[in-house]
């Protein structure tokens, strides 16, 4: 039985480490008043994959490591 948790957890271990993600943050403001901005709709050109940001004006995005261009929305 100790063995199949030692090769459970070892798997685990394995799987996550090689699933590195990072993440890309930020905090989106008024230029003129400096004043944050809810709901900003933060979104990753040419997918489905985006978020808005929060009562702060703050988002959080977790991607894959590699190059990618934001589209910034606000109505």
């Amino acid at each position: 039985m100790k063995k199949l948790y030692a090769l459970t957890i070892s798997i685990l271990i394995s799987v996550f480490s090689f699933t590195q993600n990072g993440f890309v943050s930020g905090k989106v403001v008024d230029q003129t008043t400096g004043e944050e901005l809810i709901g900003v709709a933060i979104l990753i050109k040419g997918t489905t994959k985006g978020t808005s940001t929060d009562i702060d004006g703050s988002y959080k995005l977790e991607l894959a490591p590699g190059t990618y261009d934001l589209q910034v929305s606000y109505i």
